[in-house]
């Protein structure tokens, strides 16, 4: 009977697909260097605010499509060695646009970053949590650019599971 127990764990705990699906996620920056510096406002990019995240696991890389607002990122995988559900998500590099117009715009403010996105993520069946880093670098339509490094938090509630 243990044998099968832990059989079942361990088959359960290298199927990383377990986690893939929709979740409502809501990021939080925490922390962030330069204020004064930088122009971006922290809620443009995906790391901060609250979006629906598609995940989908790719076996073939080790690695999560991940679908934000119609935009896709891949992160590679790894599980933790001391738990099953624990693990980590990397993009070495992303591109991500974004529309930054504000009331009492005269013209379009939009934003381009390339972010590289660390994260330490915990899975519990039906909800997400955990820490990330972020490097952002930016560029704005009006010409302003710059270099934001933040670390913040992540939780997410799935909204729809993917299907068997």
């Amino acid at each position: 009977m243990m044998v099968l127990l832990a059989l079942a764990c361990s088959n359960e705990c290298t199927d990383a697909s377990r986690i893939s699906g929709t979740y409502s996620v809501f990021s939080s920056v925490t922390n962030h260097d330069n204020p004064a510096d930088s122009e971006m406002p922290t809620y443009a990019p995906f790391y901060n605010g609250e979006r629906e995240w598609e995940f989908t696991y790719v076996a073939a890389n080790s690695s999560f499509r991940i679908l934000i607002e119609g935009q896709e990122m891949t992160a590679k995988y790894k599980p933790s060695d001391q738990s099953c559900n624990a693990f980590t998500l990397k993009t070495p590099s992303t591109d991500w646009s974004s529309d930054n117009t504000e009331l009492g715009d005269t013209a379009d403010q939009l934003s381009d970053h390339d972010v590289e996105w660390n994260a330490s993520l915990i899975w519990q069946g039906d909800e997400l949590s955990g820490t990330y880093t972020a490097v952002d670098t930016w560029e704005t339509s009006a010409g302003d650019m710059g270099v934001l490094t933040v670390d913040g938090t992540i939780s997410g509630s799935l909204v729809v599971a993917e299907a068997e």
